[in-house]
């Protein structure tokens, strides 16, 4: 026996870590803001995107429908236009076609393509035949 008279000290578990929740559900809270506004952006370029090329395919389709229609012609002068249209966007085109000599076998063509968005497009070529 020790002679003190105190019992032995017993040591004391250490304090168990407090956890904040409410700080949590503030960093969750933040952290769902961010991936929502970040996903939104995301799909909002995509849906630009999407109307980009819609746009675009119908430039395409108008060129085409102008093309198809002055490459019959027997003229010297050729001048065509077309429309075209996809998934809700329109485009318009205008072209013009030069045949530059007596046999027909050699061309000259001009055309462009629009949207009422803004998009342009232009082409120039050159046709020889023998």
């Amino acid at each position: 026996a020790d002679g003190g008279g105190k019992p032995a000290a017993v040591d004391a578990p250490p304090p168990s870590p407090q956890v904040d929740t409410a700080e949590l559900e503030k960093m969750l809270a933040r952290a769902n803001e961010y991936t929502d506004g970040a996903i939104s952006n995301f799909e909002r370029r995509l849906d630009k995107m999407d109307k980009r090329f819609n746009r675009m395919a119908a430039m395409s389709s108008a060129q085409t429908a102008m093309a198809m229609n002055t490459a019959g012609l027997a003229t010297y002068n050729r001048l065509g236009a077309g429309v075209g249209y996809a998934e809700g966007e329109s485009a318009m085109a205008v072209g013009y076609q030069r045949v530059l000599n007596d046999k027909g076998s050699a061309t000259f063509s001009l055309n462009g393509a629009f949207t009422n968005s803004g998009e342009r497009s232009m082409g120039v070529g050159v046709g020889i035949g023998w």
